[in-house]
């Protein structure tokens, strides 16, 4: 009889424990749109260094491509 209560007892334990993690799962998703605001400028900045990046890495193929024959002649 014990081991029946002590089962339902370590049952009801689990049973809330999941539940409290799911809500608090539930709320982390939900976006405020200070979050979102930030993500977009986030977002933003992340685009521009990507643009600046492979514009630095077209004028690093530029140069590492130079010969120098223009300026030979």
């Amino acid at each position: 009889m014990i081991y029946f209560f002590a089962g339902f007892a370590t049952g009801a334990v689990t049973a809330l424990f999941s539940a409290f993690c799911l809500h608090k799962a539930k709320a982390a998703t939900q976006e405020t749109t200070e979050n979102s605001t930030v993500s977009g400028r986030s977002n933003a900045e992340k685009e521009e260094r990507e643009r600046r990046e492979a514009e630095e890495q077209r004028q690093h193929e530029n140069m590492m491509r130079y010969t120098g024959k223009e300026q030979r002649g």
